[in-house]
């Protein structure tokens, strides 16, 4: 693991096991395993004279684990990684304590992790935004697409859900979805409700609920 742990977008964003996942997994205590090798590499790699003895090890584990079994074993693989090429020995003052080693994968997860999923997040919905623009289309450009003739109809287009800025056109699932729901009456709309919204669809789609099913070959 420790090979693959310089990786950090995959580490972070890679599909691989998260500690919890891997004791569903296996059945037994894997993840706390996981944990307990990376303590006994920070043992053998430092020199310092006091060091975390096997029930130490087995404790901070199980702690590690309780409080961040949600990791992937890569972002384990990755803490460990940066703590290695990042030791600030002198926060250990000559020794490894448990209370320390806490300290420093909590402030590791809050702040090294938390910021680069922030950071993902904000580039996955840039790139969501950017996509979107290319399955958009004005009220106009509907209508046009769908052979409707009611596009000077300020009130179909406000029935129809369309402002005067372009909107995300409609898949055939969520149209299907839209369909059965006023078929069955998901909402529990009353009577005047149902016959604006049925109303809407028809303007929207240029066919009944009941229609649009039929003509994608749905029996109703």
């Amino acid at each position: 693991m420790m090979g693959t742990c310089r990786n950090t977008e995959d580490c972070l964003f890679g599909n691989h096991p998260t500690l919890r996942e891997l004791n569903l997994q296996t059945g037994v205590k894997a993840g706390q395993g996981v944990i307990a090798t990376y303590l006994n590499m920070l043992n053998v790699a430092t020199n310092y004279k006091l060091k975390l003895n096997e029930i130490q090890i087995s404790m901070l584990s199980q702690m590690i684990y309780e409080k961040f079994s949600y990791l992937k074993e890569t972002e384990v693989a990755l803490f460990f990684y940066y703590f290695f090429k990042h030791p600030d020995s002198e926060s250990f003052y000559g020794a490894i304590e448990m209370e320390t080693v806490m300290a420093k994968l909590t402030k590791w997860v809050r702040e090294k992790r938390g910021t680069a999923i922030c950071r993902r997040d904000k580039l996955l919905s840039q790139q969501r935004k950017e996509e979107e623009k290319s399955y958009l289309m004005t009220w106009e450009e509907f209508c046009q697409q769908n052979g409707n003739n009611s596009a000077d109809n300020p009130k179909d287009r406000i029935l129809s859900g369309f402002g005067k800025r372009k909107i995300p056109q409609d898949t055939k699932e969520s149209i299907t979805e839209s369909a059965l729901a006023l078929i069955d009456n998901k909402w529990g709309y009353n009577d005047d409700t149902m016959m604006d919204a049925r109303r809407s669809f028809v303007c929207r789609y240029g066919y009944t609920p009941e229609d649009y099913l039929r003509k994608e070959g749905h029996n109703v």
